[in-house]
């Protein structure tokens, strides 16, 4: 991978009370789960939800999220990081359209908002004018309105990200775990991180930018999957890092293994599973790599006494995924 020119990012004070630092919860199997992004250059203010009609007005909000809701679509703002995105205009803006299964990623540009409503979203290869843009983008969060950690901490490093790769870097709208800031999400592929700092960030980006394994410090999961095949698919990843094997993004898949009312598997692998360890508590993932190797990976719901969902709010119980074994079959 080529060596990303080292930067010095001052780190920001937070106060005492900022989610992102009292919070010890796993990671693993936290990413939002989307197939389909829709990423919109919006400068300016964001309300604290994008679409509650402070930033389109009602009549408009609704419409997008409608549109966004047939098409299965997450949506989300974008903008360039420092005083540039701050600046509202009214001039042509760019569009980017992220398949995550198919790890493809698509740009555009619109005169207007509106012009989404007409928009192809399952099929963006069939819209006029689109093309396929060859290097992912960074999304680094920076949606004050919705948590304070994440202008915080996040727009610095948006910042430099942007300042090493113009235009792949971006500040945007909520993803999802403001608790874990600073958090990224890499569009097309999903791969979501939390907890960032200077180096990670870098780190992550260049991988995915190289078309390299994802990086696993900070990694939180692939957004195409559930939670549970989040955690499984980081599960195998790490088992295979300690022997110095690495995966491409496009080298495994996971797919759910689902039990019947009688505790046997729909899928071929009850007689590989013993007996003992088929609890109805349990969610089971397989890990199959592009060279026909398999993993099942069994996890379950753990309970959290606390969570801090925000900034200056009290903790709530809350709920993270624990990997109980990874076996090969």
């Amino acid at each position: 991978m080529t060596d990303l020119p080292a930067r010095s990012i001052r780190t920001p004070l937070r106060p005492a009370d900022s989610c992102s630092l009292l919070n010890a919860e796993p990671l693993a199997g936290t990413a939002s789960t989307e197939k389909l992004w829709v990423a919109l250059e919006h400068p300016g203010g964001w309300g604290k939800d994008v679409l509650d009609g402070s930033v389109f007005g009602d009549e408009l909000s609704a419409a997008l999220s409608e549109k966004m809701k047939d098409a299965g679509a997450r949506f989300l703002l974008i903008r360039k990081p420092g005083r540039e995105g701050q600046i509202a205009t009214d001039t042509p803006r760019k569009v980017f359209i992220a398949q995550a299964e198919l790890n493809l990623l698509y740009e555009m540009t619109v005169e207007k908002p509106e012009d989404l409503l007409e928009l192809s979203l399952n099929q963006p290869e069939f819209i006029p004018g689109i093309i396929v843009k060859n290097n992912p983008l960074a999304l680094v969060c920076a949606h004050s309105k919705r948590d304070r950690c994440c202008a915080i901490v996040g727009r610095p490093i948006a910042g430099e990200l942007a300042a090493e790769h113009p235009g792949d870097a971006w500040e945007c709208s909520h993803t999802g775990g403001h608790r874990f800031a600073p958090v990224s999400i890499m569009l097309p592929s999903g791969y979501t991180y939390g907890r960032l700092t200077a180096d990670n960030a870098r780190a992550a980006f260049g991988a995915m930018r190289e078309g390299e394994a994802p990086a696993l410090d900070g990694l939180r999961g692939r957004s195409m999957y559930a939670a549970p095949e989040q955690a499984a698919e980081i599960a195998v990843r790490e088992l295979l890092a300690e022997g110095g094997e690495f995966p491409l993004v496009s080298h495994l898949n996971v797919s759910r293994e689902t039990q019947t009312a009688t505790g046997s598997f729909s899928a071929n692998l009850g007689s590989q599973i013993d007996q003992s360890t088929q609890d109805a508590t349990l969610t089971y993932s397989r890990v199959t790599h592009l060279d026909g190797r398999r993993w099942l990976v069994s996890t379950r719901v753990q309970k959290l006494p606390e969570v801090y969902a925000s900034c200056g709010k009290a903790p709530k119980a809350g709920k993270s995924v624990e990997v109980l074994e990874v076996r090969p079959i």
